[in-house]
């Protein structure tokens, strides 16, 4: 089956690339003219065979998948940041900013990475924990997670691609969902398939995947959640938001 094979396509646009997730249950969707496909192809391999490397180990599992290890991924961390209620939001923003300022770096890519991190802040804390509960969810209502469920952000860098992942401890994301709604979003227009009322912006999975060149998420079922958003360093916005993206994902169940 599809969900079992790597999906190499050609020049195809971010909403084909989300319709192959959707349509064709695709878990791993790369584009060969992303200027790391033989990487992404690597990575997109040891997601399946080995799932629990991208759960342990996100940043040497994508930007060094022949070398991954603890020691690896230690080395490969810019910062990490521990959260666990909606007060800690700017103090969490401002460090993941504070990692990046003092490489130079275009100030329309700390946008974008300021725009995604809160977006996955703002999911960590509201979204994740309500699993089983209403979707309605009041994103102006202040949150303290449960002990030993505290989310994390973190960056790590190669010489042309960043990483931004973010970790929550409940594994409640429905990869589906998350999926459908993005495709929604190219389907009828981002601002028609936006959520106008108090579940939070149906809009956020679009920024998210615009925003950056290739997207990895995998989900433990309720023990944890991790997502990874990969951007192209020495780029222009227009240049990063037109790049060839990529999906990747992985599910366990236990």
């Amino acid at each position: 089956s599809v969900s079992s094979k790597v999906l190499v396509c050609h020049q195809v646009t971010a909403h084909e690339v989300v319709r192959c997730a959707v349509e064709l249950d695709a878990t791993q969707i790369i584009q060969d003219t992303n200027p790391y496909f033989p990487s992404e192809l690597s990575s997109a391999l040891e997601m399946m065979d080995h799932p629990d490397s991208f759960l342990n180990m996100p940043f040497s599992t994508i930007l060094t998948p022949d070398n991954i290890s603890a020691s690896q991924e230690k080395s490969l961390t810019l910062c990490e940041i521990a959260f666990s209620k909606t007060g800690d939001k700017d103090r969490t923003l401002a460090a993941v900013e504070g990692a990046v300022t003092a490489l130079a770096w275009p100030q329309s890519l700390m946008y974008d990475l300021r725009l995604v991190a809160d977006e996955l802040f703002m999911n960590a804390m509201y979204n994740a924990p309500m699993t089983g509960q209403s979707p309605k969810i009041d994103r102006t209502v202040k949150v303290q997670l449960p002990p030993g469920k505290a989310g994390r952000l973190a960056l790590a860098k190669d010489e042309g691609r960043l990483v931004l992942v973010c970790e929550d401890a409940f594994g409640s994301l429905d990869v589906s969902v998350f999926l459908s709604r993005l495709f929604k979003c190219y389907e009828d227009g981002a601002r028609n398939a936006m959520n106008w009322g108090t579940g939070g912006a149906g809009i956020g999975c679009y920024m998210i995947f615009e925003s950056c060149m290739s997207i990895f998420l995998g989900v433990k079922h309720g023990e944890k959640t991790v997502v990874a958003c990969v951007f192209a360093l020495g780029t222009s916005m227009r240049a990063r938001h037109e790049m060839s993206k990529s999906i990747h994902y992985t599910k366990k169940t236990s």
